[in-house]
């Protein structure tokens, strides 16, 4: 049996952002599949790093970067194609090396249309292994100070 979904009060700033349901994220339903929803809020998490200086490319510079470890999704309402969604993505747990986000997809109209949580862990790509992650990273991810730093 699994523990009830529920969002937790963000201990960061809540990061908005516009997606659109494509066709690419459609299935033979006309709606959007739910492995597409991963996309979409991948999409979402890189957004809200990247606007805070931990793009892609930085990732694969440094060879440090963040890695999803656990994934649950809640799905409320169904999209379709072409459907405007919003995004908002915000940490409710940050330790020395694992972080807990929360992500909440929403229609044009307000309506929820996914809840997800995902439990991700700082990287480091040569060691093969967990590291706790530099300030620019928790800044990055709206978190002052660092996990562990006063």
């Amino acid at each position: 049996m699994s523990r009830r979904f529920e969002l937790l009060p963000p201990i960061s700033q809540v990061h908005a952002t516009a997606l659109k349901a494509g066709p690419e994220h459609c299935d033979l339903y006309g709606h959007v599949n739910n492995a597409a929803y991963m996309v979409l809020l991948e999409e979402a998490r890189w957004d809200m790093i990247g606007s805070g200086g931990w793009t892609a490319e930085r990732v694969a510079a440094e060879r440090k970067g963040p890695v999803i470890l656990d994934a649950r999704l809640r799905f409320k309402r169904e999209v379709e194609q072409g459907e405007a969604l919003q995004a908002e993505t915000w940490a409710v747990e940050a330790g020395e090396r694992l972080f807990t986000l929360q992500q909440r997809l929403r229609k044009a109209g307000g309506e929820e249309a996914c809840l997800a949580e995902f439990v991700f862990c700082f990287f480091d790509l040569e060691r093969r292994r967990m590291i706790p992650p530099p300030q620019s990273f928790c800044q990055a991810m709206r978190l002052l100070p660092a996990p562990g730093q006063a």
